[in-house]
């Protein structure tokens, strides 16, 4: 059984946990009779809108990752936040950004986790953290990624897992979209009779012309004859270009009208109505794949080139080779290890040759594995000895229980602190370790000498702060919720039509313009699935399915229905699943308690598209 301070230090070690966290984990997975599932944290929407929901509303503001700052050089608000992420080195020290699959060799996950990442300071920089939910959120997104990207290669081919570089995943298949001609540019565009696909477009072979979408000879056929769209009369055929009374001339036969060779045309091949398919030429009254081509499933190929059918048909490429001269293999500058092309020089895995794996922590350059600088190996694995408890200073000094490394000197807290996770905090007002390390307050709650309590104004309800007030579901007190067609105002519930009806366009309409839409937030390709804009609200959010995955049943806005309405406990930060803290919008000042009654009046009213 390995060493316990072994297991500490690996954990550690990773990024996401200092060695304490580390060691809190350990005694936590040994206490058999601890219920570990209580209090974790699950991500409350689809993992897959973290570059909109959590990166473009938390890093993209302020003017920090944005396409014109790129703090760091890092955008992180337009299109492909993924491909700017998976697979790209850090500033840091030789740190890969996402490792796709791994959070814990994602150093993006590091800087928001660790009090005291590798380098600069935790993120964001306003001084905000994420909480557990999103937390949760960034790290199921970039597991996850290993699905985008098999082999840690950057790109967008969410459907293209475990297909060979070069080619697509259609229909349970790898084809070369470029070449197939069922799958001709993207998946299912197939091309017709007398066309084949050549640099992802569908192309009329030979001497065949495209007219209306279709490939016809302009020399005999009856209604494209010698131009597309001249048809000729009822009785006449075509030769040549040309409309005869008469019939066909020697050597041609009547196919429908058309004068055509049987022994060449690939509409008509051997016989009327015989189709060459796949991209293949007619010669001698017979179908089949010209110019070295090969025919594979009904397509005609280069199986020299083509890594679905490298060499012989049905010969896939794997692991991110490539097809040449008819052989698989991979790049130049790459080995394929394990069944998958990788660099030696830099893969911390296989580092100067296969299956060389780097200590946890360690970097390759070169194929030579090696810590970054100012940290120690100790015990195999990569320490920083300023602040590591278990190694301060040097390998194996561990500071005492109630000490921390900080400069590589352990020392003790100072007056009203107490150590936790290697950091001096003050238990009576820090909301993580609220009376006691690792003892965190739930959303919304502060910690007042030593105790959770829910702000001024607010009550603890089923573990949610509410404000009895305003709160539908608790409406003056715990548990009190207002029926259908009713809304809580001043702690009462009251009915909607109560008052001026609210108007979309007047009354609503320029909250969301005036707090919603800043730093780019629900505008634009990154918020398809939730736009407040002018002229598109209604369309975006009303009757649409939430994207909170807490809330899979409930709706955006659900006209008459606030308590299965997500934008009011996004608003509000309290009072249902999609309950958020702190609560939207993140990026500009809360809305006020009048603004938020606005919009919980039109909806109450039915969200009328007024």
């Amino acid at each position: 059984m390995p060493n316990l301070a072994s297991i500490v230090r690996t954990l550690g070690a990773l990024g996401v946990f200092s060695a304490f966290s580390a060691l809190t984990v350990v005694l936590s997975v040994a206490n058999c009779t601890k219920n570990t599932s209580e209090g974790s944290a699950v991500c409350a929407y689809d993992p897959s809108l973290v570059p909109t929901e959590l990166l473009a509303t938390h890093c993209a503001s302020s003017g920090c990752h944005t396409p014109t700052a790129q703090a760091g050089g890092l955008d992180l608000l337009s299109p492909g936040v993924a491909s700017r992420l998976v697979g790209v080195p850090a500033t840091c020290l030789g740190q890969v950004l996402v490792v796709p699959g791994e959070p814990s060799r994602s150093y993006v996950l590091q800087k928001v986790t660790d009090a005291q990442p590798m380098c600069g300071a935790r993120m964001p920089s306003n001084g905000s953290t994420l909480d557990a939910s999103d937390l949760a959120c960034l790290t199921a997104w970039i597991q996850g990624l290993s699905d985008t990207l098999p082999d840690g290669s950057a790109g967008d081919a969410a459907g293209d897992a475990g297909c060979p570089s070069g080619s697509a995943a259609c229909g349970g298949a790898c084809v070369d979209t470029s070449t197939d001609n069922g799958n001709c540019g993207s998946c299912g565009n197939v091309c017709g009779s007398g066309s084949s696909c050549a640099a992802s477009a569908c192309a009329c072979s030979g001497s065949l012309t495209s007219c209306g979408g279709s490939c016809v000879d302009l020399g005999s056929d009856v209604a494209d004859c010698g131009a597309c769209g001249h048809a000729c009369a009822s009785g006449q055929t075509c030769s040549g270009g040309t409309c005869n009374a008469g019939g066909c001339p020697t050597g041609l036969t009547n196919c429908g009208g058309s004068c055509v060779d049987t022994k060449t045309d690939p509409t008509d091949c051997g016989a009327c109505g015989h189709a060459c398919t796949g991209g293949e030429a007619c010669a001698a009254s017979v179908c089949g794949c010209s110019g070295g081509l090969t025919n594979c499933s009904g397509s005609c190929l280069n199986t020299s080139t083509d890594p679905t059918n490298c060499g012989t048909c049905g010969h896939a490429c794997t692991g991110g080779e490539a097809c040449a001269a008819g052989v698989c293999a991979c790049s130049a500058g790459q080995t394929l290890c394990g069944g998958s092309c990788v660099t030696t020089a830099t893969d911390p895995a296989n580092c100067g040759t296969c299956g060389h794996a780097c200590a946890a922590g360690a970097t390759c350059s070169g194929g030579t594995c090696g810590c970054p600088t100012g940290q120690l190996t100790c015990s195999g694995i990569c320490v920083d000895p300023t602040d590591n408890p278990l190694d301060c200073g040097a390998c194996g000094h561990a500071c005492a229980a109630s000490q921390v490394c900080s400069g590589s000197v352990c020392g003790a807290c100072g007056s009203g602190t107490t150590v936790c996770n290697n950091f001096c905090v003050d238990t009576a007002t820090t909301p993580t370790d609220c009376g006691s390390c690792s003892n965190s307050c739930l959303p919304g709650e502060s910690c007042v000498a030593g105790a959770c309590v829910c702000p001024a104004g607010r009550t603890t309800c089923s573990g949610e702060c509410v404000d009895l007030a305003n709160d539908d579901e608790n409406c003056g007190a715990c548990g009190h919720a207002c029926a259908t067609g009713d809304m809580c105002v001043a702690s009462a519930c009251v009915s909607c039509t109560i008052g001026t009806p609210v108007q979309l366009s007047t009354d609503v309409q320029p909250i969301f313009t005036a707090s919603c839409l800043g730093s780019g937030c629900h505008s634009g390709p990154l918020f398809q699935h939730m736009l407040l804009s002018a002229g598109a609200t209604y369309a975006s959010a009303v009757g649409a399915k939430s994207q909170y995955k807490a809330c899979p049943t409930d709706f955006i806005v659900d006209p008459g229905n606030m308590a299965l309405s997500t934008m009011v406990t996004a608003l509000t930060g309290s009072g249902g699943c999609a309950a958020v803290a702190p609560a939207m919008p993140r990026s500009q000042a809360p809305l006020t308690t009048a603004e938020i009654a606005t919009i919980r009046h039109w909806i109450c009213e039915g969200a009328p598209n007024n």
